[in-house]
């Protein structure tokens, strides 16, 4: 029977942050489907001429979802029963900006949002531009910590290590956003009040594989 040693690796990657995503979410809500529309393109022109004025190009606002729907009530029928019937149109209308990590461009940004009166809600995501270089980082990571263990479990047995016979690697998607959270509903507000300084904590990340090697 061929010996083997089987140890899962850990990587683990903190980096800085170094991409701003900020999402806006605006709801408009009328009993004519055409004016829910109107009104729900007018905010959407608010935002984009505040995402310009923030000295953004203009295709810098990208639509993440857009849901055009009706909300019902509950009625009472003559007979005792209860129904639905159509109460209102509401349009969800979600987009975001996305540009290097930068404070003060973040404070012009939602000054800029807050004082077009789009009223919409604002979230704030610290991320990186580039997740292919930290997941390369993870997996050099796993890899690493896995032969150090395979290595000194040997040494500690006097087993001697061999061949690296095969990886098992479950793919998923790494979630790399800071743990810092930044919500804001986007009241007009003074430019001097528009944010606080905001440092985001690093982003801390983790995956794993299994490796087998031949031990002799």
């Amino acid at each position: 029977m061929e010996k083997v040693i089987t140890v899962k690796g850990i990587g683990h990657v903190s980096v800085k942050p170094d991409l701003v995503v900020v999402k806006f979410k605006l709801e408009t809500t009328s009993l004519d489907y055409g004016q829910c529309m109107k009104f729900a393109g007018e905010r959407n022109d608010m935002v984009k001429a505040a995402i310009i004025k923030s000295g953004l190009p203009k295709d810098a606002l990208k639509t993440s979802n857009f849901d055009m729907g009706t909300e019902t009530r509950t009625v009472k029928n003559k007979d005792g029963g209860y129904r639905d019937v159509f109460d209102h149109w509401r349009c969800t209308h979600n987009l975001k900006v996305e540009f290097p990590l930068d404070i003060k461009r973040l404070t012009t940004v939602l000054h800029n949002v807050a004082q077009s009166k789009a009223d919409c809600e604002v979230d704030i995501d610290f991320t990186i531009a580039d997740p292919n270089h930290v997941e390369k980082e993870l997996l050099e990571s796993a890899a690493k910590n896995a032969r150090t263990k395979a290595e000194t479990l040997c040494a500690a047995t006097g087993a001697k290590l061999g061949e690296l016979v095969n990886i098992d690697y479950n793919w998923k998607e790494i979630d790399i956003y800071s743990s810092t959270r930044y919500e804001d509903c986007a009241a007009p507000m003074p430019m001097a009040c528009a944010t606080p300084e905001i440092d985001p904590e690093d982003i801390k990340v983790s995956d794993n594989a299994t490796f087998i090697w031949r031990i002799e």
